[in-house]
């Protein structure tokens, strides 16, 4: 611990203080007279002296002990202060408790009965001191402001300590503030306490203190920036860096699909999550790096290459991407934006059916690469959208598996929630409502009384049209009129060729003699703003899929337009959905692969007007809880107050991921394994030592 010029009162009271017993050593900065009463008061531990110049401010003292010191925390005491017995033991729970924390700053209760917890910046910009709420309103604080405190020794250092140039007034603050700016945080504990006789916040000058916001807010992102305690006045310093807290966030949302009349579900989700996003009086403007037309939207879109997605990213403060963006512009990792990752659709495991088709080599890349878009986005990301819990508990799995589930990420959010959550796909706010008619009496074969069954979306290789061909055929019979429609052959993306599993439906379905009499394939692809048509003409909704993982993690987004235009559900089992469709009277859910029950679920669904009335009264219950204003409501509150990941931030977790600076303090090369060694090998643990040694060599050898 570091005393600077201590009064005897404070000396035995010192005495009283209960140390880890890991031993501790005592750094006194003072005159002449102060080295008297320190060694004849029998301080425990190890006793230091440093003299104090004249010239230095209790910063610099502070920074020339510091450098002397080498325990691994430095605890701050100063003149008269007179310290609980538990000042520095609560202090050292607090970084128990929370990884994060690099600094704590004590509760100081004056002679008065006041009790200050650390500092915070007023209106004006001025510091101001926190009133002590009690024993358990332990909290993030900017910092100290001239109290006790008790900092991690490698984290001060970092920051370079106390820094003399912004004035004696401001060094405690301006500490604090570097500590956060860096990644760190401070927090106040209320059980660290002290004694003095009185206390007075510093004073600085208003301009002083406008002139320290301006420098440590200059070339800093407001994701960064909104980490910190007290952001919400920066703005009215007139930093234009920054803006208030549950202000206007300038969102840009990237998507690698086409933005068109004609849209494919990643495309749609952008355009919907600006839109709601921007509904929350959010700057938001949705761009397509491979082409945009124009739509009817309520936020700006737009096509982007490189170049200008560039000054698109430098322009926000949050950007929210989906699929390959990080691909096709690896620079986006670096950047200092907060970058939200929408992971709804575990391309990784699409791509295990999506790719049957090609030969065993090529087949064999396609999921290496798959695993490896995965892995760039979640090392990246600071906060991750997923569509469903199920999903959730995947993808908890692969970021702890990446190393993103750990002690910083943890210790703030036990629930990983402010890291992952749920945003599932979403319906509109209104009810559709019908424009001009699509199937009955337009398409040849259609007639107006027909029962029709409706395939809405493509047909990929994960989805099982075959059975549903089948059971169409059996059902035929019974139901000479029923018409199967599938509303999209072709992707609108350009790249997306024709799947093997469209060829094979076509085949199937021409094979019995269905097309054109029972079965009907729309070539193209239906206009998003006219899918309503298709689904208010339907009288069932299908969706058959086969048994493998990509189900049991699915999302079926199809399935959500049948819920908004009320339309009875026919699907297999396997997934969230399904069990959603069975438990509350949706529709009637089958098998995978069941030709005889697909068949009779859609008979009895068919031909029973009752119970398709009755599933239609229990979706249009149920489908509020699915529009995008509802289920967009996790992202809305984390762009109310954006933040980086605090471990993509913190240099403590940055060392282990490859920063050589930062190892080079934290100690996770070779210099730290060696100390460690030497530790075990004095104890003569020579176990420990073998593993020790080889665990480095393979980690430096991977």
């Amino acid at each position: 611990m570091v005393l600077t010029a201590p009064t005897d009162e404070s000396v035995r009271a010192l005495c009283e203080v209960r140390f880890p017993p890991a031993g501790h050593e005592v750094v006194v900065v003072g005159r002449d007279s102060d080295r008297a009463r320190v060694q004849g008061a029998g301080l425990p531990g190890t006793v230091r002296f440093v003299t104090r110049q004249a010239s230095w401010s209790l910063g610099e003292a502070r920074n020339h002990a510091a450098r002397t010191a080498r325990g691994e925390h430095l605890a701050f005491l100063d003149g008269d202060a007179c310290a609980d017995p538990d000042w520095v033991a609560a202090a050292l729970e607090r970084f128990r408790l929370d990884a994060r924390v690099a600094a704590v700053a004590s509760a100081a209760e004056a002679a008065d009965g006041r009790r200050f917890a650390g500092v915070a910046l007023d209106a004006s910009g001025m510091p101001v001191a926190l009133a002590d709420g009690g024993p358990h309103a332990s909290r993030a604080v900017l910092g100290p402001a001239g109290t006790p405190f008790v900092a991690e020794a490698r984290a001060f250092g970092w920051v370079g300590g106390y820094d003399p140039t912004v004035g004696a007034e401001l060094e405690d603050l301006d500490l604090g503030w570097r500590l956060w700016l860096a990644g760190f945080q401070v927090w106040f504990a209320a059980d660290s306490r002290v004694r003095v006789p009185r206390w007075d916040l510093p004073t600085p000058s208003p301009a002083a203190a406008r002139a320290l916001v301006g420098r440590r807010t200059a070339s800093v992102s407001e994701g960064h920036l909104h980490r910190i305690p007290d952001v919400t006045l920066w703005t009215r310093l007139g930093v234009d860096a920054v803006r208030p807290a549950g202000g206007r966030v300038r969102v840009l949302v990237v998507t690698p699909d086409v933005i068109a009349p004609r849209m494919a579900g990643p495309a749609i989700r952008a355009v919907e999550i600006g839109s709601a996003l921007a509904a929350h009086h959010h700057d938001v403007e949705v761009v397509s790096t491979v082409r945009c037309d124009p739509i009817d939207a309520p936020v700006p879109v737009s096509r982007t290459d490189d170049a200008a997605l560039r000054v698109a990213v430098a322009r926000a403060d949050v950007v929210v991407i989906q699929g390959h963006v990080l691909d096709h512009h690896p620079w986006i990792a670096s950047v200092p934006q907060v970058v939200v990752v929408d992971l709804y659709d575990p391309i990784q495991l699409e791509v295990l059916e999506h790719s049957r088709e090609l030969a065993l080599a090529q087949r064999r890349l396609h999921v290496r690469f798959a695993s490896e878009t995965i892995d760039r986005q979640l090392r990246r990301g600071d906060y991750f959208l997923v569509a469903s819990e199920k999903q959730r508990d995947l993808w908890i799995g692969q970021l702890t598996q990446a190393g993103r589930v750990n002690a910083t990420t943890y210790d703030g959010d036990p629930d990983l929630r402010g890291l992952v959550d749920v945003v599932p796909f979403g319906i509109p706010e209104d009810p559709p409502a019908a424009t001009a008619p699509v199937m009955r009496g337009v398409v040849p074969g259609i007639g107006a009384d027909d029962p029709v069954i409706l395939w809405a979306g493509g047909i990929y290789n994960w989805f099982d049209p075959l059975t549903l061909i089948r059971a169409l055929d059996a059902l035929r019979r019974d139901l000479p009129t029923v018409r199967l429609f599938f509303m999209g052959m072709h992707h609108p993306h350009p790249e997306v060729p024709e799947m093997e599993m469209a060829r094979r439906t076509r085949a199937l379905a021409e094979e019995l003699g269905l097309v054109g009499v029972h079965v009907f394939f729309n070539e193209g692809w239906v206009e998003y703003d006219r899918r309503q048509d298709y689904l208010l003409e339907a009288d069932v909704g299908v969706s058959t899929h086969l048994e493998h993982l990509e189900t049991a993690y699915s999302f079926r987004t199809r399935i959500l337009d049948y819920l908004w235009a009320s339309l009875p559900i026919v699907a297999t089992s396997g997934d969230g959905m399904a069990t959603m469709i069975e438990e509350e009277g949706l529709g009637a859910v089958v098998p995978p692969g069941d030709v005889d029950g697909l068949r009779a679920a859609l008979h009895d669904l068919l031909s029973d007007p009752a119970r398709r009335s009755a599933c239609r009264a229990a979706i249009a219950a149920r489908r509020f809880d699915h529009r995008w204003s509802q289920v967009v409501a996790p992202l809305v509150t984390f762009c109310a107050a954006p933040a980086r990941a605090p471990d993509l931030v913190d240099p403590r977790e940055t060392a282990l991921r490859g920063d050589r600076r930062a190892a080079a303090v934290w100690g996770s090369g070779w210099r730290q394994s060696a100390r460690i060694a030497l530790g075990h090998a004095r104890r003569g643990e020579w176990d420990e030592v073998t593993h020790k040694l080889s665990v480095r060599f393979m980690r430096d050898r991977d």
